[in-house]
């Protein structure tokens, strides 16, 4: 299985492309056991291939082989629904998929490389991008394709319409002990349903699951981090899904994807085990809100009424705190912002509502 890393935009064009090569796709979909999205494709209904395709967002894995029945291909194409029609076109790098009815109009234009893709250079030819990477795969291209065909929607004239609009997700972290989770409840009571609120999602692996964070080696660790950073991102899509059916209008999560490198070597450690980079994962949130270590008397105070944390020292904890917050930095920059240790946690609460009001506008 090969692993693509990619990102995708919906583009406009500047000028005519179809000098350039060319070839024409109808590709389908189907869904298989584990997650796995099956798609078929026939390139200038010559070549049929059979792709299986795992993941989502900028790093997807994919596994295809070569039909060689054509007369089984055809049959399959007959029979499945979710399929589009396209020319795509091989530029500078890019493939730009120019689609046909009902999807017309919609030109979509992906760079793909062999390890993550963080800073794009969009040439002349191409305008207006709006990334769709996280929000709107091929599969989803094709289901809303069928969904015009069938009449349950209308493609709209501007095809960035069909960008589904997300309400802002907000990271509230911190090292150990710091009142993430107290802070996290105070908010529930001031916004009232106006956020919808994620609890960590270590603490659940942890607790409900009873996966333990300390492996004895580097590939346990990062068996662990992995197995972390797929069900917050599962999390995530989730609570963002729900936030949006309850008319919310921000998303708070306790704790980011990042925050497993400070429990890792270093960030090209926790980088490379999750197969992603720092500034993807800082790209689908709206800030970071960083609460500073406390003092030791008052750390000492949290961690008697946490005992299970297994950070055992102060110093233990203002290290971790550290390593959260240097991978943070990395690749978040104005979007962190710090609070500082106030003199009681209800005090700190409503400092943090304060920025989360700046961040959506309250």
């Amino acid at each position: 299985m090969k692993t693509e890393f990619e990102r995708r935009f919906i583009v406009a064009l500047r000028g005519d492309i179809t000098r350039f090569p060319s070839e024409r796709i109808v590709q389908a979909y189907f869904d298989a056991p584990n997650g796995r999205e099956m798609r078929l494709r026939a390139i200038d209904e010559r070549r049929f291939v059979l792709a299986a395709k795992y993941g989502k967002g900028a790093a997807r894995g994919e596994d295809e082989i070569v039909l060689t029945d054509e007369r089984a291909a055809a049959w399959f194409f007959k029979r499945l629904e979710d399929r589009v029609e396209k020319t795509r076109y091989r530029l500078d790098g890019w493939e730009v998929d120019v689609f046909e009815p009902p999807l017309q109009n919609l030109v979509v234009a992906e760079i793909e490389r062999d390890r993550p893709v963080a800073k794009v250079r969009f040439p002349a030819w191409m305008s207006d991008p709006v990334e769709v990477t996280d929000s709107l795969s091929s599969r989803a291209f094709a289901r809303i394709a069928t969904e015009i065909r069938n009449g349950v929607r209308q493609m709209p004239a501007d095809p960035r319409r069909l960008v589904p609009a997300r309400i802002p997700v907000i990271v509230i972290t911190g090292g150990p002990c710091s009142g993430k989770t107290s802070v996290m409840n105070g908010l529930k009571a001031i916004f009232k349903g106006r956020v919808h609120f994620l609890p960590e999602t270590a603490s659940i692996v942890i607790g409900q699951a009873g996966i333990s964070p300390l492996g004895r080696n580097e590939h346990e660790t990062a068996a662990y981090q992995r197995t972390i950073y797929a069900v917050q991102r599962a999390f995530e899509e989730g609570a963002m899904l729900q936030a949006e059916l309850n008319g919310a209008y921000a998303l708070a999560v306790d704790r980011g994807t990042l925050d497993g490198a400070a429990y890792m070597k270093d960030l090209n450690a926790w980088e490379t085990a999750n197969r992603t980079i720092a500034p993807l994962e800082c790209d689908r949130y709206a800030a970071v809100i960083f609460l500073e270590q406390p003092g030791r008397k008052a750390f000492m105070a949290h961690r008697a009424e946490n005992p299970n944390r297994y950070e055992t020292s102060y110093e233990e904890a203002v290290e971790t705190a550290n390593r959260t917050r240097n991978a943070w930095l990395s690749a978040a920059g104005k979007r962190m912002r710090s609070v500082a240790p106030c003199a009681s946690l209800g005090e700190r609460t409503k400092v943090v509502a304060g920025l989360i009001r700046d961040i959506v506008g309250f």
